[in-house]
């Protein structure tokens, strides 16, 4: 009877304990969460400066030099991401880019513009910014990319005493990587690369003779 009592004992003991322990194991599990210090996520926004005014001006004549312009849509702004080595890790539409944006730990450039630019065009604002970013393993990191618009623009007004002297002319301009030509009617900015802007009257006709008519330097972000 005694043998029989012990062992009933016992046996709730060890039932007892091994429901204690496994309470102790779901519960560390339940408190324990793995964090993969290999990575970190990357969370990334777009802003922008929304005015264009002359560089150098100041007061009444700046605002005079303000152009109002819709700002692109973000989502399809083009984002290059590469690695300290120099490796891609993204190059697609900002609006694509992965929902978990996860870089292995380094650092990393970012670059992010409205459109692709290399030669003259016309209504072509082109808004950009890069930035370089730390990754930490188990971190998120926040990177504010603010674009500015980085290519030129200039409009153009004809006197009608011009377009007597150059009837059968049109107006070229010409950056550092093509040119343009700017018919007299034309109302639109062209967009240039900064630096200096060579403006040439050019026969529409045999002999296309060129008439130089002015140089100009502008900036990035400047509208004349």
């Amino acid at each position: 009877m005694r043998r029989k009592i012990f062992f009933n004992w016992a046996r709730n003991f060890y039932l007892s304990l091994c429901f204690a322990l496994l309470s102790m194991i779901v519960t560390s599990c339940e408190s324990f969460a793995f964090v993969d210090d290999s990575q970190g996520r990357v969370e990334m926004s777009i802003g922008y400066v929304p005015e264009n005014k002359a560089i150098g001006q100041t007061g009444a004549d700046a605002q005079t030099k303000a152009v109002a312009r819709d700002f692109p849509d973000r989502n399809a702004f083009l984002m290059t991401v590469t690695s300290a080595g120099g490796e891609t890790v993204y190059d697609g539409k900002y609006g694509l880019r992965p929902k978990d944006f996860n870089f292995n730990t380094g650092t990393y450039s970012v670059f992010i513009r409205s459109h692709t630019f290399t030669t003259p065009e016309f209504s072509r604002p082109v808004y950009a910014d890069n930035r370089t970013f730390v990754v930490e393993g188990g971190k998120s990191t926040k990177v504010a990319l603010v674009c500015k618009q980085i290519n030129c623009g200039l409009r153009v007004t004809f006197s009608s005493a011009f377009k007597t002297k150059f009837s059968g002319s049109v107006l070229k301009i010409s950056d550092s990587k093509g040119s343009a030509n700017f018919p007299f009617e034309e109302t639109r900015f062209v967009y240039l690369n900064p630096g200096i802007i060579s403006l040439v009257m050019r026969r529409l006709t045999s002999p296309y003779d060129e008439t130089k008519i002015s140089d100009l330097s502008l900036a990035a972000n400047e509208m004349l």
